[in-house]
């Protein structure tokens, strides 16, 4: 017996656009082929001809269903169920993606295992009906799009739209659904529209399909009637007469809708076949012949199935050792399950139950009860707990509310409904909470409803709203002594008020929080974060982290010695760390935070720790420390979404760049962060750019342009990140504002920037007041601060670039003022410095002042050659000269084996290299 739809007509455009996607990833050119049309028009039929007949791919396929969208990584699971297990060695998290790892650790390693795939021949990938993906699947596929560079990778995915002029649901203008989010954040994509079949095409299906073949009449009226739909027309051709379907003269006998075409199949099959066909719509998944026999009652299967496959419902794998079947499209499921009588579906999914896994035996238990089941409810509600507990929150929601519609009490139904949503809530599944709105809007007002609704409302930006429901909600909390829903609600009050930059606002809720003790340590991390950047704002930096430590007496200085479930904790004190100028520790807990996500010990990673990381090594003097974490925060940034941390991460990226003479990607990056803060909700982004345009000002000697850049940042609003910041923009504006003339108000600037008492700035603050002192045509004074910088001792949390500035700066002051022989010894000095940064632009303007005055300027820095390399290149030059694998800094980048060595390629040509020895010696610093 065969397939009833092993036949495949036309779409001849299509299968080429598909081919010559593959051939381009064969070459080294990944790419996504996104393939849409309205349900039931041939997209996966397209998909399985085109993959099929690719010649040399590899091919791992993944099928979406709407009742598996709780499932994390579930389809990343399905991809890797064909792949050896032997190759799965040295992936730790991808047989485990299901416990809760953080997609874009799973995406780091699942690229990396593509990239060893691929070494043995091109590999495709094929995800069906990409709308119903999992988010931690999406988070993974948009990590892998982002990421990939030169694999031999083909995506290929389908994507069911509306059909014409149906609506596609609610949503915000600028939201994009999960199909086109994946096509955004891919480089290469190639959207493939499927619309009905053609006339000829049409022709062609009838022959294919037994029936007669039809005159051009003819076919246009089928495919008036139909659309060229393909589902429909073969349905058609299964029950329509040979003389109806070739005399253009008789009408047509047909339904008017696909589901009624199904309905009238069903009634032409004997009782066991239609059984059949029932027993694999309540399965609703690929089952072995035997199963599916059983849960219909069926003693003789395969006397069953040949009328069910000659239907064209089911399809059927014979060549397999359980010979699985299935149906052919969820459109026919859809019909056929909605003409099972509810008895019938009842019995059915009864006998589903002991036949199949653990997990989908609570749906079948569901389905098969007709009537409220406490004892059912309170199963679920037990497994819903332990599914929270391991990290599955989408998963334990399905649970809860499968419960809450079966439970005997109202009062336990709305609970159950509620904690439902505060678990997608909490796992930012948005989309599913508005789902939920009105059902929570007609349960009894009480504290959950009110934080579920207030939450829900800071969704969609309605502050207010939000404000007002979580206020309520702690009231409601404290009449009924609930101090857990007090927590909650208290917490998620004083993220409204963060998000507005209303620190003052916040502090209250958020330490009232924490003092109740939340149970959970995610919220207890997530409202230490709020507390320290409100705190910032409104108490300074020092009582910030003295509040913090006094409050976690226990968490040991040593980030590396802080326990796992504490991890969390260490977002929080990096910022209160790096708001005192404590760089060093700052920069250690990221390192060790962000360590463990790449681990994947912490489920909860945020670009935001990377950019953040990434401005503490610029300032530390880690430059190339710096790109990496930057690289990284940028792809975090892209797969996470707008708000993610997309402006501060071009910001810092540009930094670097500019300090290393990077000017075109510097650039580049200054407006990427510029359209990124344009689009972002938060006012106080445009920080960002701002710093960005300062620094690269800086890079090229040009104090108007970092006046420019910071005006409006100091005549603006100092609240949120303007505040936060400051103590770094605060002395790149009194440079500016020394370099334009306007020496009062840097003299005022200057004021502000000692009141931080930060022992990091300390050098900085006597350059300036050294080029103050210049600018007020008094040199004395200004070498006197010059030599007091100078003299200071070297401090953990130095800024290499003001000691480096401030050698400079003295030395041009010893220069002008007669004195070339010591001028020489501290240019030189500030020379050796800058080279150790890498900070060629800076170097070039020594090594000319030396020159100009006829002084030795000593060895050469090698440095200079590193400008003309990428922000990648340089990244892997960087691990690569610290003498890691190609696959230890796959794993730091986030990229395959094959991007680095593709990179390291690039890097030996453009500085003609040979060895990785050659490359240690020039990354070397000199100094």
């Amino acid at each position: 017996m065969e397939s009833a739809y092993a036949e495949f007509v036309g779409r001849g455009t299509e299968l080429t656009t598909v081919a010559e996607c593959a051939a381009r990833a064969a070459q080294g050119a990944p790419c996504l082929v996104m393939v849409e049309g309205e349900a039931g028009i041939g997209k996966s039929a397209l998909v399985r001809k085109a993959v099929t007949g690719l010649e040399g791919f590899s091919q791992y396929w993944a099928t979406c269903d709407p009742a598996e969208q709780d499932y994390r990584f579930g389809v990343v699971e399905q991809l890797l169920r064909r792949v050896p297990q032997n190759e799965l060695h040295g992936y730790p998290l991808l047989p485990r993606a299901t416990e809760g790892a953080a997609p874009v650790e799973v995406g780091s390693e699942l690229i990396r295992l593509l990239g060893a795939l691929e070494a043995h021949g091109p590999v495709a990938l094929v995800v069906d009906d990409v709308q119903w993906i999992d988010e931690a699947s999406m988070g993974v596929l948009k990590f892998l799009v982002r990421r990939w560079w030169t694999e031999r990778i083909l995506l290929v995915a389908t994507n069911r739209t509306a059909p014409p002029g149906l609506p596609t649901g609610i949503r915000r203008t600028d939201e994009k659904d999960a199909p086109e989010r994946l096509v955004a954040a891919a480089e290469h994509a190639v959207v493939v529209s499927l619309a009905g079949l053609d006339r000829a095409e049409v022709i062609q299906l009838a022959r294919a399909s037994g029936a007669p073949d039809l005159d051009t009449g003819a076919a246009d009226r089928l495919r008036d009637h139909t659309g060229g739909h393909p589902l429909y027309l073969r349905s058609l051709f299964t029950q329509a007469s040979i003389q109806d379907l070739a005399d253009p003269h008789s009408t047509l006998p047909v339904p008017d809708s696909l589901a009624a075409t199904v309905r009238q199949i069903l009634a032409g099959l004997n009782h066991d076949s239609r059984g059949l066909v029932e027993a694999l719509a309540v399965l609703d998944a690929q089952v072995p012949l035997a199963v599916a026999a059983e849960v219909a009652g069926v003693d003789h299967a395969a006397t069953a199935l040949e009328p069910a496959l000659a239907s064209g419902l089911v399809e059927w794998w014979p060549e397999s050792t359980t010979t699985p079947l299935r149906l052919r499209h969820n459109l026919q499921r859809t019909a056929i399950y909605e003409a099972i009588s509810p008895p019938r579906r009842h019995q059915l999914h009864a006998a589903a139950v002991p036949l199949v896994d653990t997990n989908a035996s609570w749906a079948h238990r569901v389905a098969a009860t007709d009537h409220s089941d406490a004892a059912l409810a309170d199963e679920l509600h037990t497994e819903a707990e332990r599914q929270a507990t391991a990290g599955r929150g989408a998963r334990a929601a399905t649970l809860l509310l499968w419960a809450a519609d079966l439970s005997e009490n109202r009062t336990i139904q709305e609970h159950r409904l509620l904690a439902a949503t505060t678990h997608l809530l909490q796992a930012n599944d948005y989309q599913r909470g508005y789902s939920l709105q009105q059902s929570i809007q007609q349960c009894a007002p009480s504290a959950a409803r009110s934080t579920v609704l207030g939450r829900l409302a800071f969704g969609r930006g309605d502050f207010a709203t939000a404000e007002d429901l979580l206020t309520r909600a702690v009231q409601q909390a404290d009449e009924h002594e609930d101090t857990e829903a007090a927590a909650l609600a208290l917490i998620w009050l004083g993220g409204v008020y963060v998000w507005q930059s209303r620190g003052a606002d916040a502090l209250t809720p958020l330490r009232r929080a924490l003092e109740l003790g939340p149970s959970n340590p995610q919220t207890v991390g997530y409202a230490e974060y709020l507390w320290v950047l409100a705190s910032e704002w409104i108490d300074g930096a020092a009582p910030t982290l003295r509040g913090f430590e006094a409050r976690n007496p226990s968490l040991p200085m040593d980030a590396e010695a802080v326990e796992l479930h504490d991890s969390v904790l260490l977002r929080a004190r990096s910022i209160a760390r790096g708001a005192m100028g404590h760089l060093g520790g700052a920069t250690q807990d990221l390192v060790t935070l962000t360590k463990r996500q790449r681990d994947g010990l912490v489920v909860d990673v945020r670009a935001t720790d990377h950019f953040m990381l990434a401005s503490h090594q610029y300032w530390s003097g880690l430059w190339e420390e710096a790109v990496i974490s930057a690289e990284r925060a940028l792809g975090l940034a892209a797969t996470n979404g707008p708000l993610s941390g997309r402006a501060p991460g071009q910001a810092v990226t540009a930094m670097v760049a500019a300090g290393q003479g990077r000017w075109q990607a510097a650039e580049e990056h200054c407006r990427a962060s510029h359209d990124a803060a344009k689009s972002s909700a938060l006012f106080s982004d445009a920080i960002y750019p701002a710093l960005a345009e300062a620094v690269l000002a800086q890079a090229r000697d040009d104090p108007d342009g970092m006046f420019r850049a910071l005006q409006p940042v100091h005549d603006g609003p100092q609240t949120g990140s303007m505040y936060s910041w400051r103590l770094i923009w605060l002395p790149l504006f009194a440079q500016g504002q020394i370099g334009v003339g306007r020496l009062d108000e840097a003299a005022r600037t200057l004021l502000r920037i000692r009141e931080l008492d930060v022992p990091s700035l300390q050098v900085g603050i006597r350059w300036l007041e050294g080029l103050l002192a210049e600018g007020r045509q008094d040199p004395g004074a200004a070498e006197r601060w010059y030599r007091e910088g100078v003299d200071l001792p070297a401090a953990p949390d130095d800024m290499p670039l003001h000691r480096a500035l401030i050698e400079h700066a003295y030395g041009r002051l010893l220069l002008a003022t007669g004195k070339a022989g010591r001028a020489a010894e501290r240019l030189r000095a500030a020379r050796s410095r800058y080279d150790a940064l890498g900070a060629v632009p800076f170097s070039q303007r020594v090594e000319q002042e030396l020159a100009a005055v006829g002084a030795p300027t000593g060895v050469r820095s090698p440095l200079g050659d590193l400008a003309q390399l990428t922000e990648r290149e340089r990244a892997v030059a960087h691990l690569a000269a610290q003498g890691m694998t190609n696959q230890e800094i796959a794993k730091e980048l986030y990229v395959s084996a094959k991007t680095v060595e593709y990179h390291l390629g690039h890097v030996y040509t453009k500085l003609d290299l040979r060895s990785r020895r050659q490359l240690r010696t020039l990354m070397a610093p000199v100094g």
